[in-house]
């Protein structure tokens, strides 16, 4: 068993907490912050290679499924399928992240245009 377990983040506008790996808001630790693996957001390639290279070590995958952090932008077909799978494989959680989506997206969220449950 490890005696960390990792996060992956899915990002794609950069911010200094995530792609430099220093924390910058309010409770972020210098301990989550290293902790924190980032993969790029619309692009499953990018996260089956973080998944892969960190094999057993991801404990969530956690995503905005509509991003809202760098304007509005729809997750591309297939990509929250993909995540939910790749995450099925590699035994981590996904958390869909709708702070901002919620029910801006209709009710149910993300998931429920998608289809797709985050666990």
């Amino acid at each position: 068993m490890l005696s960390r377990a990792r996060r992956l983040v899915l990002v794609q506008a950069g911010s200094g907490a995530l792609t430099l790996g220093v924390p910058t808001s309010p409770g972020v630790t210098h301990g989550a912050s290293a902790d924190t693996l980032v993969a790029s957001y619309n692009d499953l390639e990018s996260v089956h290679r973080v998944l892969d290279a960190n094999r057993d070590r991801v404990a969530a995958v956690i995503v905005e499924p509509i991003a809202g952090n760098m304007g509005v932008v729809p997750p591309a077909d297939g990509f929250l399928q993909g995540l939910r799978e790749a995450c099925a494989t590699h035994g981590a959680l996904l958390v869909f992240d709708e702070v901002i989506s919620g029910f801006r997206a209709g009710p149910g969220g993300a998931q429920a245009l998608s289809g797709v449950r985050p666990i």
